[in-house]
């Protein structure tokens, strides 16, 4: 016996690398933003304004299959919590 578990689905920021050169000027305003030092979110809202990455946001299924190889009426299958 399967086992469905719905859940509703949850909007995620997908991000993709994009190769490209830098130019100097890019290179200097990088230095200049990391030399005070930034955490990764920082990091990466520098990488999007340089365009090295791009982001969109997608829904995300969170729907779960679990298998019930042995159901005893009144409990709850194995790993099912």
């Amino acid at each position: 016996m399967y086992i469905k578990i719905l859940r509703p689905a949850k909007l995620v920021q997908r991000c993709r690398w994009v190769p490209r050169m830098l130019t100097i000027d890019d290179g200097a305003w990088l230095a200049e933003q990391v030399q005070r030092g930034v955490d990764a979110e920082r990091l990466t809202e520098i990488l999007k304004a340089l365009g090295f990455i791009v982001c969109e946001w997608v829904w995300e299924d969170q729907d779960e299959v679990i298998k019930a190889d042995k159901f005893v009426q009144g409990m709850c299958p194995p790993g099912s919590f």
